[in-house]
């Protein structure tokens, strides 16, 4: 699973959602967040996320330069990298997620 947020706190309680999902599906779910932003308060969340999933990784968005860097990122832990006939995740995808959901920009504020 990736998760792009900027960590900030909201109604939800990510940390327990994530141990639902882990709980339901195992070992074959990992939690990669990639950080909207350089909220210290954030970045901690989205680090009990990945910790809660027990594999995975957290970066933030300015880190990842290059589709090449999202690949390397989840590519070899995502079953649909694995899956014949499915292409790679285009960074640009990520972006445009991003913006659909208010996201106005990938840098740190």
């Amino acid at each position: 699973m990736v998760i792009l947020s900027d960590g900030e706190p909201t109604d939800v309680f990510p940390v327990k959602q994530a141990e639902q999902i882990k709980k339901k599906y195992g070992d074959n779910v990992c939690i990669f967040t990639i950080q909207l932003g350089a909220s210290a308060k954030g970045a901690a969340l989205l680090g009990e996320l990945v910790k809660e999933g027990g594999c995975g990784k957290g970066v933030t968005a300015v880190s990842l330069k290059s589709d090449d860097e999202l690949q390397a990122l989840v590519g070899s832990n995502m079953a649909c990298a694995k899956t014949p006939g499915v292409g790679r995740l285009p960074h640009s995808t990520m972006v445009m997620g991003a913006l659909s959901h208010g996201v106005t920009s990938l840098s740190p504020a």
